[in-house]
């Protein structure tokens, strides 16, 4: 009998192809089940090293980040597809369009029913932080940058009823029309009648308008995401956006456009998506007009009022335009059975063609193809938040083929024209219209992108993750937010960073010391703060965005041979700097750096103190400071000397009287006083010697290489003076460093041992700067 292995049998080879396809279909599954962990640990590693940054200042696996970026978004596409099946379960169920003909105080009173009562009590909460954050502080800087034409527009309305600009020190009407938002300027006049003419009324506009974008951004981004604690998350975010804050409370137009955009594009979404609810449209004898002109009509004429009343705010806001236009144009593709769309597509470009033929407010000579980059900002000011832009990214592209994963046509609309807004305006403003890049110009934007990345985030972890996973990354994007706004709290309610200055205080000191004849010398700021001074008072001007020449500044000097010259040092470089070193060269310092922190640089001169170019021209190299006696410094400065060295190294002067001398007489270097105070300390003979003078107004302590060789009690008047060096002293001087503070020993210690004459040195994990650095060259 002839016996048959088993291994040949047709029925194990069966078993065998059986358990070999099991486990082909096991390997693909478990890589399905398990890529989202992947993805997962990669996003904590991105948020990680983001949050990381943020707290600390210092950049982590910057490398590994560019490294992993591309495979984590593919990573993201592919965990999204593989769960589709669960992204259209929710989307199914969050789209729903029960509630979508609801009006809005439909929708506002359904807030107060008892299962939306959780969702409302955060919704007061946050606006209550909006108000907060808005408004907390508004007066605390002084006017500002553009604020200063805004304000004196308003009031020039507030007192007379037209456009023109007030002078604050002449109480009248000056110069040509200000026809800039006019709106916003009869809005702001109406604030003054409320408060006063003062800083918070000039600002109140823009907090309110900025409490109001708040409170319609809970309802719209709800409308739009469908998910009342995401657009819950959204809001709060950008209640405490920094960027959103700054012009929120920036005496500004752009503060108003926010809501205005925000209303404009929500009836504009509303007026192309919903239909007709009119008869004619859903007569069976009008098959064209329910077919290609199927709108919702209602919205038109409130959405062409609001129009035209954002276009006399700021023209920028007719972005709405393209964006809707694009959005159109891939409608018509991905809804084919929607014919309203192409009509719609027709109608939109042919107003773009009349729009080019006869153009209303819109300067296409600003368009460009592609001649300019200007991606690194509007990247930012794009895609930089509530993440960093990495993050960001991360999330919106990877979710954006969820688009295409579902045939929920609801969800796909409101995400597309999401995903169509961030890209077209990003577009737009990096590479075709050549404007001066800012944050500012498309503000009214980010909500919309704020919301499409809180959205996608959080639709995304829920499709992905289980519930303690997606608090925990919840609190992970809370504490980014938290992170930003703790960051930026002191630019917004403590010191100005943007225009580091206080002309309200600095400019004090004009008015106190005003003399009859004296003429101003200006760029740019307020005069307000110069009220006091006589009506007749003449201003000219140091230039605008390049200074005048040095040449014809004296000129007009000579013809008007006393009086002041006021500039931010915030905006310095814009001045002609042979002239900046003039001045600070022989005319008296009255604030500014050196003096105070008040940021304001105010000179003023007569016709004593104006000098020959000729003699400038040696002189201006010579190192000079201007400083008060008033507050502490520390000069450090390198000395060499021999048997033969005697002589003034350094003076301050005061009126052109020495008022502190420091030499070298006999081997010693003394400093000493107009009222004969002094102290001194013996020099070593052709050594380098590193010397510190600590001084405040009542203590003078000197150093010789580190160590503490005298101090002395010598009681200094609080004067304005101007440090000077002798340029013909006979021995090695060199490395003069000037810190307006009083050096501690371990200061002390690091600026003995430093050779390389740095101007930014640390210890005990704190920088420390100059006021002042000069080398022999």
């Amino acid at each position: 009998m002839k016996r048959i292995s088993k291994k040949n049998t047709p029925n194990q080879k069966s078993v065998n192809k059986k358990r070999q396809k099991v486990s082909v279909t096991r390997k693909p599954m478990y890589i399905r089940k398990n890529l989202k962990y992947l993805f997962l640990v990669l996003i904590l590693f991105y948020i990680g090293s983001y949050l990381y940054t943020e707290y600390s200042g210092t950049e982590v696996f910057k490398n590994l980040q560019n490294l992993f970026y591309i495979p984590t978004i593919l990573i993201g596409i592919l965990t999204l597809y593989f769960d589709k099946n669960k992204l259209n379960e929710i989307v199914n169920k969050q789209f729903n369009t029960n509630n979508e003909k609801q009006n809005f105080i439909q929708k506002t009173k359904g807030l107060f029913f008892k299962k939306e009562l959780p969702a409302t009590s955060l919704f007061i909460l946050i606006l209550g932080i909006s108000v907060f954050t808005l408004f907390h502080k508004l007066d605390n800087f002084d006017i500002f940058s553009d604020e200063v034409q805004v304000t004196q527009g308003a009031a020039g309305y507030y007192h007379t009823g037209e456009y023109k600009q007030w002078d604050f020190i002449k109480k009248e009407l000056v110069g040509k029309p200000y026809n800039r938002a006019k709106p916003h300027q009869w809005i702001i006049a109406q604030s003054y009648k409320l408060f006063g003419i003062n800083i918070f009324a000039a600002r109140f506009p823009s907090a309110f308008f900025g409490v109001l974008c708040i409170f319609l951004f809970y309802f719209i981004g709800k409308y739009f995401i469908k998910d009342k604690y995401a657009a819950l998350i959204a809001v709060l975010t950008f209640a405490t956006y920094f960027e959103f804050l700054f012009l929120g409370r920036w005496a500004r137009m752009y503060a108003l456009v926010y809501p205005i955009f925000l209303i404009a594009f929500y009836w504009t979404f509303k007026f192309i998506t919903e239909n007709n609810s009119y008869p004619l449209s859903n007569s069976e004898k009008y098959p064209f007009f329910t077919k290609y002109l199927n709108f919702n009509y209602t919205y038109l004429p409130f959405l062409f009022i609001l129009l035209y009343l954002g276009f006399n705010i700021h023209t920028n806001i007719a972005v709405i335009f393209p964006v809707f236009l694009v959005f159109l144009f891939t409608a018509i593709f991905i809804f084919p059975k929607e014919k309203k769309y192409i009509s719609a597509f027709m109608i939109a470009s042919l107003i773009l063609v009349l729009q080019i033929l006869f153009p209303y407010k819109i300067n296409f000579s600003q368009f460009t193809f592609f001649d300019i980059n200007n991606s690194e900002i509007y990247n930012k000011a794009l895609f930089g938040y509530p993440f960093n832009i990495s993050i960001n990214l991360i999330f919106i592209i990877s979710f954006f083929p969820s688009l295409f994963y579902t045939r929920n046509s609801t969800f796909r609309k409101k995400y597309l024209i999401l995903y169509v807004t961030a890209f077209v305006i990003w577009l737009l403003f990096s590479y075709v219209i050549e404007y001066a890049p800012s944050y500012r110009y498309i503000s009214f934007i980010t909500p919309f992108t704020v919301l499409l990345i809180v959205g996608s985030f959080i639709l995304a972890i829920k499709i992905l993750y289980n519930k303690i996973l997606q608090t925990f990354l919840i609190v992970l994007l809370l504490t980014s937010v938290t992170i930003s706004f703790s960051n930026h709290y002191k630019n917004l309610y403590i010191e100005n960073t943007y225009s580091p200055a206080k002309p309200s205080i600095a400019q004090n000191k004009v008015v106190r010391n005003f003399h009859k004849g004296d003429v101003i010398f200006k760029h740019w700021g307020p005069k307000r703060y110069l009220n006091g001074i006589p009506k007749d008072t003449k201003f000219l001007s140091l230039g605008s965005y390049r200074g005048k020449k040095l040449s014809e500044l004296l000129n007009l000097m000579k013809e008007n041979p006393q009086g002041w010259l006021i500039w931010h040092k915030y905006n310095e470089a814009r001045l002609n700097q042979n002239f900046v070193s003039y001045c600070n060269l022989y005319f008296k310092k009255y604030a500014g750096y050196g003096v105070d922190d008040y940021g304001e640089e105010i000179y003023y001169y007569d016709k004593k103190m104006l000098q020959p170019l000729e003699l400038f021209a040696y002189q201006q190299y010579f190192p000079a400071a201007n400083l008060s006696l008033r507050n502490s410094y520390s000069f450090v400065f390198d000395l060499k000397i021999n048997k033969k060295t005697n002589g003034s190294i350094f003076y301050l002067l005061k009126d052109s009287i020495i008022d502190i001398n420091c030499f070298v007489q006999n081997k010693n270097l003394i400093i000493k006083t107009s009222e004969n105070d002094s102290l001194f300390i013996s020099l070593p003979e052709n050594q380098d010697s590193r010397i510190i003078w600590s001084f405040n107004p009542e203590q003078s302590i000197l150093f010789l290489n580190g160590k503490k060789l005298t101090e002395k009690n010598i009681i200094l008047k609080p004067d304005l003076v101007k440090f000077m060096i002798n340029p013909q002293f006979n021995g090695y001087f060199n490395n003069i460093r000037l810190y307006n503070i009083i050096l501690n020993n371990s200061q002390i210690n690091v600026i003995t041992k430093d050779n390389k004459i740095s101007e930014e040195l640390k210890t005990d994990n704190k920088t420390f700067r100059t006021l002042f650095l000069w080398k022999k060259k």
